[in-house]
């Protein structure tokens, strides 16, 4: 096995925070909430892959275009992180604007778009979505909420808009606790991720997106299909 000198070696950035140990639980939280968009990678990941959530993938794909736009952004505008203890000499890292706010920022406006706009044409249309109520329950009784169905979709929908809201703010503002970023870098990738989870959003509100989404369902509805019969015909053989 080689030996390497200590200069050889380097921290994995994309999942190494560090924080002041006089912080306690705050730092540890302020910390956690800092890696939001990995965390959030992984979810978004497993849901297209598992439960063959189309619209967890066009999400997704729009996450790592704004992460690519604020990489290209960085390289111009060339502003500077604020010195930190842990700091590579010789390396300069350029901060403006923030990729994490605004990876939080976009995927919060995204779903609080959705949530309130769109979750209906989805139920309606993508099979993972709504369609497989279906499949337990006649259609009518579907459409025809309960009262206490339609509190608990509600309730839902209100809880899922603050935590994500809540977990943006907290990405944001630890950015800036742990020094990571300025205000004003964490400012601007605010107001990116906001401005580009809207446009993200109207793009999936368009006609040719929602014809390649709703093609995209029905084909992983029939590769689910066709993966359950040869299941179903092994057994047997």
């Amino acid at each position: 096995m080689a030996n390497y000198a200590a200069d050889e070696w380097e921290a994995f950035s994309l999942t190494c925070v560090t924080y002041p140990s006089s912080d306690g639980l705050v730092g540890q939280i302020l910390a956690l909430l800092s890696l939001t968009p990995p965390f959030a990678v992984c979810a978004l990941t497993s849901s297209a892959l598992i439960q063959k959530d189309i619209v967890a993938a066009f999400l997704l794909a729009g996450l790592v275009l704004s992460a690519a736009a604020c990489s290209v952004v960085k390289k111009i505008v060339k502003q500077p992180r604020p010195a930190r203890f842990d700091d590579d000499s010789g390396k300069s890292e350029y901060g403006m604007p923030s990729n994490h706010a605004c990876f939080a920022w976009m995927m919060a406006t995204f779903v609080l778009l959705y949530t309130t706009r769109s979750r209906r044409w989805c139920r309606d249309n993508l099979h993972f979505r709504g369609r497989r109520l279906a499949t337990t329950r006649n259609r009518d009784q579907v459409n025809n909420v309960s009262s206490i169905q339609a509190i608990y979709i509600h309730f839902h929908t209100t809880v899922v808009i603050v935590s994500l809201i809540g977990i943006a703010v907290g990405c944001s503002y630890s950015r800036v606790h742990l020094k990571y970023h300025t205000s004003e870098q964490v400012y601007a990738g605010t107001i990116l991720g906001v401005v580009l989870g809207i446009l993200w959003f109207r793009m999936f509100e368009t006609s040719t997106a929602r014809r390649w989404i709703v093609w995209l369902d029905s084909v992983m509805v029939e590769f689910d299909h066709c993966s359950v019969k040869e299941c179903e015909c092994g057994k047997y053989e």
